[in-house]
């Protein structure tokens, strides 16, 4: 028996993907879907970029606690929290337009997917 692949009401990042997987179906391994979004997925803006909260630890650990210290559960950010911390680690050179969740399927733990956008200079 197989598990039933639906939709859900989630804004999957890969809406074509044939086996996107809910929190609920997979709480270990889910797929990536957005909590907020500032652009259109379908007609992305030129310029933007795509990290992931794991990746920026293991950049620059120090950096990662001051943007994220305090702020909560990483599959748990507000809209304000995001832009905040996407601010403070990146010097306000740039600025967050969407915010996604996922899970590291290798370890089970959930992964911040952070969409950018360069601040343009003055």
């Amino acid at each position: 028996m197989g598990i039933i692949r639906h939709p859900g009401n989630l804004d999957w990042v890969d809406e074509r993907s044939s086996c996107n997987r809910t929190p609920r179906e997979a709480p270990y391994g889910y797929s990536a879907h957005f909590k907020w979004r500032e652009f259109d997925k379908r007609n992305p803006p030129e310029g933007i970029d795509a990290v992931h909260s794991d990746r920026m630890q293991q950049w620059n650990a120090e950096k990662y606690r001051a943007a994220f210290k305090g702020k909560g559960w990483i599959d748990a950010l507000s809209k304000e929290k995001c832009k905040n911390a996407i601010r403070t680690y990146y010097d306000g050179k740039y600025e967050c337009i969407g915010y996604a969740v996922e899970c590291n399927v290798s370890n089970g733990y959930p992964v911040g997917l952070f969409f950018l956008k360069k601040v343009a200079d003055d």
